[in-house]
């Protein structure tokens, strides 16, 4: 008979610091993926810290009111002896790695139960990630940006994070930092930064669906000239205010403009399809419509090869649309339509 192993499964914690440690190395240091990692990291081995040390973390409780008891303890002396007084005085313990975790429970039975509800969150959190394929973005909300802080405030926004991962609850606030996040990445136009958002929430299927946002985005919303009718209070999953509202195009404009990044002026594709074609074409069946591309370009969907033909003539005629490659557009036929792609940069020098 083949000899048998031992082959303990690896447990949530454990196979995330293997993971996502050994991916540590071939990220550029000065990165912000290498500085958010490494923030995680430090979380998930101080949570592994509080997992594998129930009974040194009852004891520390246990004399919390007693500094002569604290500064004796063996851990303490062999790894905090220089900073014993002052981590006394502030109620805390520090894990291996230097990130603390505070100890003023009322006891070393409760504050166990708390410290191991907190492991148990975390270690939810990294199975829903994981299972709605959004690590990533859960290691992103552990970055922490101050130079020092204790445990909790670091894992604070992951939980809020993987709250609404699993109470299907759609942060607007959290899809609009992904798209910041593409938005950063390179240089574009009015109309490629309001179609990489636009597409953004398209593609995950968000346009008209409830969304929640905070108080501070909902008063930028409402101070751009969205009704306050539109947002319908709640408490979300943490017990905080929140709000609820149906996603539009208009909004997500709105916001962009709020935030700098369009101008008031900026002229949607709603509003490029309602004055351009009725300037050039009134009369001619067209359809305006996103593609999947990133950044996606504008379809312009003809049901009339002819009308197709001579909007890209008049397009090809103006000398502006030629400094950015308006010669190499062309009519194709797709699904018994004809279709132009015009990029953002074009949209913006024909408005």
């Amino acid at each position: 008979m083949p000899e048998q192993t031992d082959q303990r499964a690896l447990e949530p914690l454990e196979e995330f610091l293997l993971e996502q440690t050994s991916r540590l190395e071939f990220l550029d240091p000065n990165s912000p993926q290498y500085k958010s990692l490494k923030d995680a990291l430090l979380v998930a081995e101080s949570m592994q810290f509080i997992k594998d040390n129930e009974e040194l973390i009852k004891r520390i409780i246990d004399c919390k009111n007693n500094k002569q008891a604290y500064l004796a303890d063996e851990y303490i002396k062999s790894h905090y002896a220089d900073r014993a007084e002052q981590d006394f005085e502030n109620k805390v313990l520090r894990a291996l790695n230097g990130v603390s975790f505070h100890i003023d429970y009322q006891s070393p039975e409760l504050g166990w139960q708390a410290l191991a509800g907190l492991v148990y969150q975390f270690e939810t959190a990294i199975v829903t990630a994981r299972e709605q394929n959004v690590t990533d973005e859960l290691i992103n909300k552990l970055r922490y940006d101050r130079d020092r802080g204790c445990i909790e405030e670091r894992v604070s926004n992951a939980l809020l994070y993987a709250g609404r991962l699993l109470s299907g609850e759609v942060s607007f606030d959290d899809e609009f930092a992904r798209v910041y996040e593409q938005l950063s990445t390179t240089r574009q136009t009015e109309q490629e930064k309001y179609s990489l958002a636009l597409w953004h929430f398209a593609s995950n299927d968000l346009l008209g669906k409830d969304v929640i946002i905070n108080k501070t985005t909902r008063d930028i919303l409402v101070a751009g000239g969205i009704a306050v009718e539109q947002f319908a209070a709640f408490l979300d999953t943490q017990g905080g205010l929140a709000y609820k509202f149906k996603l539009t195009p208009e909004i997500i404009k709105s916001y962009l403009i709020a935030m700098g990044e369009l101008s008031e002026s900026f002229t949607s594709a709603d509003d490029y399809k309602k004055t351009i074609y009725q300037e050039v074409y009134a009369e001619k069946d067209v359809d305006i419509v996103l593609g999947k591309a990133n950044p996606p370009m504008l379809q312009h969907r003809f049901k009339d090869y002819d009308d197709a033909i001579k909007f890209l003539q008049w397009l090809q005629s103006e000398p502006e649309l030629k400094e950015v490659g308006i010669l190499k557009a062309k009519v194709t036929e797709e699904s018994g339509q004809f279709v132009i792609r015009l990029s953002g940069e074009q949209v913006d020098k024909i408005l």
